[in-house]
C-alpha cells in the first residue's frame, strides 16, 4: 500500500486542475516536491511554482487503537488478533516559490490555492476514483502556525521564506491483515456447560 504518495499525488492533481482552469499556462502551477535538493541547493524545477510538499507526520491520537480479535474463516469458533490500526496525519506545506517580479504573481496563485481547498476540503471516491482503496476519505484542515512553529518549518528548508499556508490532511489509516495470535473462543459458564462439567 502507497496511501501517503496516492493522497498526496491525488490532492496535488486536483488543485493543479483548479489552477490551469483559471489560468491555463504551459508549465504547471503547483509541484509535489521539495523545495531544495538533498544537497541543499535549490529546486530550480520549483521555481516559479506553488511548492506542495510534507514537513511532518504525526500520528493521531484521537481515535482508539485497540486491537480487537476477528473471527476467523470457516466459522471455526475461533478468533485472531493483528496489531492495531495505526491513524496518520499529514502536515502540508503549500509555499509560493515566486521571487523577484514574479512574487506578486505567487501570491495571486497562493489565493487560489486557497480557494480549492476551501472549496474540496475531502477527497475520496466519489470526487477521487483513484484514491486508495484502503482509504474512505481524507480531509484538509487550514493549520495556524505562530512566529516559532513558523520559523522552525522555515529552517527545515534552508531558512528562506516565501509566503506559504499549512494544512494538516486526515487521516491516513494504516491497518496489517497479518495474524498475531489466535484467541480461542470464550466459554461461557452457563447452567448447560456446567452440568457438563459435572
Amino acid at each position: 500500500m502507497d496511501a501517503i504518495r496516492n493522497v498526496l499525488e491525488l490532492v496535488a492533481r486536483g488543485a493543479e486542475t483548479y489552477l490551469q482552469n483559471a489560468n491555463s499556462r504551459h508549465d504547471p502551477w503547483l509541484t509535489l516536491s521539495a523545495p531544495l535538493n538533498t544537497d541543499g541547493s535549490v529546486n530550480e524545477a520549483a521555481r516559479d511554482r506553488v511548492v506542495m510538499c510534507v514537513y511532518n507526520l504525526t500520528r493521531e491520537t484521537t481515535i482508539s487503537t485497540q486491537a480487537a480479535a476477528q473471527p476467523g474463516a470457516g466459522g471455526s469458533g475461533s478468533y485472531y488478533q493483528a496489531a492495531p490500526p495505526l491513524y496518520i496525519n499529514i502536515h502540508l506545506m503549500c509555499m509560493a516559490n515566486f521571487g523577484g517580479a514574479a512574487y506578486t504573481a505567487g501570491l495571486g496563485v497562493l489565493s487560489q490555492v486557497i480557494s480549492y481547498f476551501q472549496q474540496n476540503p475531502t477527497v475520496n471516491h466519489a470526487t477521487a476514483p483513484d484514491l486508495d482503496p484502503s482509504i474512505e476519505k481524507v480531509s484538509l484542515e487550514l493549520a495556524s502556525l505562530n512566529s516559532s512553529e513558523l520559523n522552525h518549518v522555515m529552517g527545515l528548508f534552508g531558512g528562506r521564506y516565501f509566503p506559504a499556508v499549512f494544512y494538516k490532511l486526515r487521516l491516513i489509516r494504516f491497518a496489517a491483515t497479518a495474524m498475531q495470535a489466535i484467541v480461542p473462543p470464550a466459554r461461557g459458564g452457563g447452567i448447560a456447560e456446567q452440568g457438563r462439567m459435572a
